[in-house]
């Protein structure tokens, strides 16, 4: 967040929004509405008036068409709403261009005069709507970004009076407040002649990585030393390493192009002061020739970065493998959308958002399951560099990458699980978003308040107790005083299980209560721990057990009660 402040600070000293209206041609002032009112009273009615009359004697049912939108737009009076209706006639959907075809060849003569047959040559009215729409939609773009500007300045504000108050900084405020020490203040000269005796050496490590405020503080502290002439037997270096292609930090304000512009910098274009490292010791031979293969084969660099500004770019070599053992690359077909969705019942309590057996995530989950479980049973060798000799594979042997955790990762682990396949599961988990540990929680609510009717329905419609609907209305509706009040008038089974669990939470510690709610027998003859795995799945396990451990955590560290 920082970072965004520190862009909106420069925005601000550098005029707002004043550069954009520049660089879209348009003056500061410039309103949509006007523009588009003044072209409507610019259009010459009575011509075109007079063309789509003639149009409408057309035989071409599209020439008839635009004839149509002509005088209904003629019959408008507001003139934003009418100049839009005209010009839907003669432009492409989204406005961004006139249609390849307008007046048909057999069209009347006044009507081609006036809009033209084809748009290779446009008539004076065709681009004059064209400009004028063109000039709205630039206003507009304007006029959003400084309605964003103005919001995004009142909240950074906001923001950083907030963290006064805590007097707290984050990464990006430390990075900050370095480099403004360095450039900005009154005393940079003196710290920077200070740091620069004891500085020999600069070692840049991932620097496709590095935010511009990052090497505003690099070329600060190398700006003393890089360019100079010195006597020493050893000269001062800045020495930086990374790779345009694998810039991942844009969230933290790193731009590969920054990379390639410090390389150009520093090294005045010499090749032999910014040399390609080709030998990876990663990777096999055949991974390496699929990566050159897409970006110098296929020419994605070149679409990546323009290499007439970034020449380092496009110096591109093929790489070279430490490694003689071999890899593989397989492409799999992708997994077709189902053209209908699934019919649900209406009372089904599945979570709304989770994947339906006809999926295309969910399709992809089971086969990349099937397949691990196919390699594993089939006893697929691989190469054991301990061992140094191939073995069978094992569970272990398998990594899954995914670029985020979402309803596709847990349908992975959900499908492993179900063919048998030992997997790790989810190395960090919001436990918060488990609708199990959501259902403890409404447990544990019940127990310190038993007036708290929400929580009780959450627990009553919870796998625990897997009501549904009608049985938690029938319960509930007509009933003078509290849900559980109620429950124990209508429901003796469900209140004789619940008062049970009201004398647990008297009697345990957190861990052991929940502990033992879990393994109480539910209203089906089975535990409640097995009643949440047969409605959430077995992922439920990683949360429960994950929840477990915090309450024992919990009880250890302070006071052992709910």
């Amino acid at each position: 967040m920082s970072q965004s402040v520190d862009k909106i600070d420069h925005w601000k000293r550098s005029g707002g929004t004043r550069e954009l209206g520049e660089l879209l041609g348009i003056s500061a002032d410039a309103d949509e509405h006007s523009i588009l009112r003044q072209a409507w009273e610019g259009t010459p009615q009575n011509d075109i008036r007079q063309a789509a009359a003639a149009m409408l004697e057309s035989p071409s049912v599209g020439d008839r068409k635009k004839a149509d939108h002509i005088l209904e737009a003629l019959n408008i009076r507001e003139p934003v709403q009418a100049f839009e209706t005209y010009i839907s006639a003669f432009l492409t959907s989204d406005k961004s261009a006139p249609l390849k075809n307008l007046i048909t060849k057999k069209g009347p003569p006044s009507a081609i005069a006036l809009f033209g047959h084809q748009t290779e040559e446009p008539t004076i009215e065709i681009q004059r709507i064209l400009t004028a729409w063109n000039e709205a939609r630039a206003a507009r773009c304007l006029s959003m970004t400084r309605a964003v500007f103005t919001v995004a300045t009142r909240f950074a504000a906001e923001f950083t009076r907030a963290k006064n108050r805590r007097r707290g900084l984050d990464f990006n405020d430390q990075v900050l407040l370095v480099r403004n020490l360095l450039r900005r203040s009154e005393v940079s000269d003196w710290i920077r002649y200070k740091l620069d005796g004891g500085i020999e050496h600069i070692l840049l490590d991932e620097a496709q990585d590095t935010a511009p405020a990052q090497w505003d503080i690099i070329d600060a502290l190398a700006e003393e030393f890089v360019h100079e002439e010195r006597d020493t037997p050893q000269a001062r270096t800045l020495f930086a390493v990374g790779d345009e292609k694998q810039s991942i930090y844009s969230f933290q304000g790193a731009e590969p192009e920054q990379f390639l512009t410090k390389i150009k910098d520093y090294t005045g274009g010499d090749k032999a002061l910014s040399p390609r490292m080709r030998m990876s010791f990663r990777s096999a031979p055949e991974i390496l020739q699929f990566v050159d293969q897409i970006f110098i084969g296929d020419g994605v660099i070149q679409r990546m970065f323009d290499p007439e500004d970034y020449p380092p770019a496009s110096d591109l070599v093929g790489h070279t493998a430490h490694r003689v053992d071999h890899g593989q690359v397989d492409l799999w077909p992708p997994v077709e959308k189902p053209e209908t969705k699934e019919e649900k019942s209406p009372w089904d309590t599945t979570p709304v958002n989770a994947l339906t057996d006809g999926d295309a995530r969910e399709q992809l989950a089971l086969k990349i399951a099937e397949q691990i479980d196919l390699w594993i049973k089939d006893k697929e060798p691989v190469y054991d560099r301990d061992l140094k000799k191939t073995r069978p594979v094992h569970a272990g042997d398998i990594l899954i990458l995914v670029r985020q955790r979402n309803d596709f990762f847990d349908a992975v682990i959900r499908n492993l699980k179900a063919c048998g396949v030992p997997v790790a599961g989810a190395d960090k988990l919001k436990l918060k978003d488990s609708i199990a540990v959501k259902d403890l929680l409404s447990l544990a609510k019940f127990t310190l308040l038993q007036q708290d009717d929400l929580s009780l329905a959450e627990l009553l419609k919870s796998p625990l107790f897997n009501y549904s609907v009608e049985d938690l209305f029938e319960v509930s509706s007509g009933r003078k005083g509290a849900l559980w009040e109620a429950v124990k008038e209508k429901r003796l089974d469900t209140a004789e299980t619940l008062s049970t669990i009201l004398k647990f939470a008297r009697q345990y510690a957190p861990y052991e209560f929940f502990a033992r709610i879990l393994d109480m027998q539910g209203p089906s003859a089975t535990s409640m721990r097995q009643q949440i795995y047969k409605r959430l799945g077995l992922e439920a396990k990683d949360a429960i057990e994950a929840f477990l451990a915090r309450a024992l955590a919990h009880q250890r560290e302070g006071s052992p009660s709910m």
